[in-house]
């Protein structure tokens, strides 16, 4: 865990925000990456 004591409130809500955003994208590459690897199960099973 991160002890606050030493970091400026400024800085550790800077932070957050950048891990919010960060987590926001990673999810949106989640979900691109599920549409693809569905869109390809679908092309696989249809062709079987």
């Amino acid at each position: 865990m991160i002890s606050s004591d030493n970091i400026p409130i400024q800085a550790s809500l800077a932070w957050a925000s950048q891990f919010k955003t960060d987590v926001n994208q990673t999810a949106q590459e989640l979900q691109q990456l599920r549409q693809e690897l569905l869109q390809n199960l679908q092309s696989i099973q249809s062709r079987t």
